[in-house]
């Protein structure tokens, strides 16, 4: 077979001890032609493309790994659509073999696809000024991707109904994946209802599973593929995020002290903290858990402009409390920007509630409540990582580097231990190894990671003068923390539409941001190694929420839309350039100095 890049490729792999047992189907043709054939046996449409089931099985039964062409000639297909885009689509099916066989490889298959390119950090993480470090001491450089979906109304990760566990982590490990950031809803965690059947159509051995069962699969299936993961506290009620009339802004949404029953609470962030940190103890390669994602205003209103549910932060907060933080937002970074961009979009920004880092009506002081939270998750599991999100979308941390400005995270020696029972019942078969000593090298670093977020919206006017322009703002508002070797920031949301990065080097808007941000974050850029990163969002398809559609193609994923593979290959090529060296320049790059 003629040689070509990973990235035209589709791997089809089982476990180790398992072989491809059979192709349910294969068709190859124009991208959307198939729509509808992923994750289940359906009627195969003609005008698909072409059938491909045969090419495939020839190849791929009997072997536990099997690497295909995306292209005609690999596939000994006539082109079914010359000059257009076109997508193979395909299920397979594996069977364990009894005893354990040598790792069997395809005559056209490459086994070297599933070796992760870089190993798993060795656990436990620690912070040094702003570097992440392994027990050894060496710098973890976290190269990551959101997956989606857990957070949201179907309660587990994206993907699930249209593909394999294993065939999903082992793709992002391919990919050049070292991490995955996994979001939840505190809801989630507490209640751990049964997910709908539906929602794991590929994976039938998770039908009667509750939503943390699934998500104890993920894992161990990431932990297969030598992916480390991010748990991150995504929502407070499962939905899709994040707007400022959601209710969702804060830690809370409810001052129901009294209802046991309340997920709103504070006392019920701390609970779902503490439960899901107790649950992945010993979990090797869970290193992190993020308390809050983009923490903001909250501001009376119906979430996307759509829908009955109607936010209104008077209910939870102290009327004198909004007033005096809206009075007080344009002294702050972060608020500034939030009260205009609300004003904009046609909110009243004195009628809405504005978090402050460390100053301001208790009730929004977000440094001490930030601290609450950590200390619920160091006491619960001694061995994670501290993700705290900056204020207002992930922008803002200035406030961050002030004097008592530091979310402080208590150091503890021993975790309360798994209580909660990750490795117990139905997935003991399953446990993953555990992590390193309690003694270990990376002992007395730090805990405590910042997020922060970017996207192409988030440029002001002022800042859309030039790449100078936008860089100074990301520094002053959070770059300094890494310059200055303080303490290590992750950007762990940035995300690009397929069709901005077709639109040409002098194309402006999204596309222009996005040569900005790549040449800030790549080696040679903020830090001569590279940011700690993790792109939103792997799925190929919505996984619904107020104002999205479950199923539509989503045209910020990495996958196609049956999570199989890369939905673009220059897509995919432009985000991992991010870690692997530094992007070129362009003239309007270079224009802009």
């Amino acid at each position: 077979m003629e040689e070509t890049s990973p990235t035209t490729q589709m791997l089809l792999g089982c476990d180790e001890d398992e072989v491809i047992h059979d192709v349910d189907f294969g068709r190859f043709g124009v991208d959307g032609a198939t729509e509808g054939m992923c994750g289940a046996l359906v009627p195969v449409n003609a005008a698909a493309g072409v059938d491909v089931k045969d090419a495939l099985s020839d190849v791929c039964v009997g072997a536990r790994t099997c690497e295909v062409s995306l292209s005609p000639e690999g596939l000994g297909v006539t082109d079914p659509a010359p000059g257009h885009a076109k997508t193979l689509t395909t299920q397979w099916r594996c069977r364990r073999l009894t005893p354990k066989p040598t790792p069997a490889v395809s005559p056209r298959g490459d086994a070297s696809r599933l070796k992760r390119t870089k190993k798993m950090p060795r656990a436990p993480l620690r912070t040094r000024g702003a570097d992440i470090v392994d027990v050894s001491g060496e710098r973890v450089k976290f190269e990551a991707v959101n997956w989606a979906g857990g957070e949201n109304w179907r309660r587990v990760p994206g993907g699930l109904d249209l593909a394999p566990a294993r065939s999903i982590a082992r793709s992002i490990a391919a990919m050049g994946f070292n991490a995955v950031r996994l979001p939840f809803s505190v809801d989630t965690v507490l209640r751990d209802p049964p997910v709908a059947d539906a929602a794991v159509a590929a994976n039938p051995f998770l039908f009667g599973a509750t939503a943390l069962e699934v998500m104890d699969a993920v894992i161990v299936e990431l932990g297969k593929a030598g992916v480390a993961v991010i748990l991150d506290n995504h929502m407070t009620v499962a939905d899709w995020c994040c707007q400022r009339a959601d209710c969702d802004g804060l830690w809370y949404h409810s001052t129901a002290m009294g209802d046991v029953n309340s997920t709103g609470t504070e006392r019920a962030w701390l609970a779902a903290l503490t439960k899901i940190s107790a649950r992945y103890v010993g979990a090797a390669n869970v290193v992190a858990v993020e308390l809050k994602n983009e923490p903001r205003e909250v501001c009376p209103g119906a979430p996307w402009h759509v829908g009955s549910r109607v936010c209104d932060p008077s209910v939870f907060i102290d009327a004198g409390a909004i007033a005096q933080s809206s009075s007080t937002a344009s002294d702050h970074f972060g608020s500034r920007l939030a009260a205009a961009e609300a004003m904009v979009d046609g909110y009243d920004s004195k009628t809405c509630a504005f978090p402050q880092w460390n100053t301001g009506p208790p009730e929004l002081m977000y440094k001490p409540a930030m601290e609450r939270g950590a200390a619920a998750v160091a006491n619960a599991n001694a061995d994670v990582l501290v993700v705290v999100d900056a204020l207002y979308y992930g922008r803002d941390l200035t406030r961050a580097g002030d004097a008592n400005g530091t979310v402080e995270v208590p150091e503890t020696r021993e975790s309360r231990g798994n209580s909660i029972g990750f490795n117990q019942g139905k997935y003991r078969r399953r446990s993953l190894l555990r992590g390193g000593p309690s003694n270990s090298g990376a002992r007395g670093g730090g805990r405590l990671v910042y997020a922060v977020h970017d996207y192409s919206w988030y440029v002001t006017p002022d800042e859309s003068t030039g790449y100078d322009a936008w860089v100074a703002s990301r520094t002053a508002a959070w770059g300094y923390l890494v310059s200055n070797d303080t303490v290590p920031v992750i950007v762990n949301e940035f995300g690009v539409n397929h069709a901005s990065l077709d639109a040409g080097e002098e194309a402006g808007g999204e596309s222009e941001w996005w040569r900005w941000f790549a040449r800030y974050v790549s080696p040679g850029g903020l830090r001569s190694d590279g940011l700690d990163l993790a792109y939103w969002q792997l799925g190929g398809t919505q996984v619904g929420g107020t104002s999205r559609r479950l199923g539509a193609e989503e045209s910020y994923g990495l996958l196609n839309r049956c999570w199989t593979g890369p939905a673009s290959s220059a897509h995919l090529r432009a985000v991992r350039a991010l870690s692997e060296g530094s992007p070129e320049r362009t003239r309007s790059d270079t224009a802009s100095e």
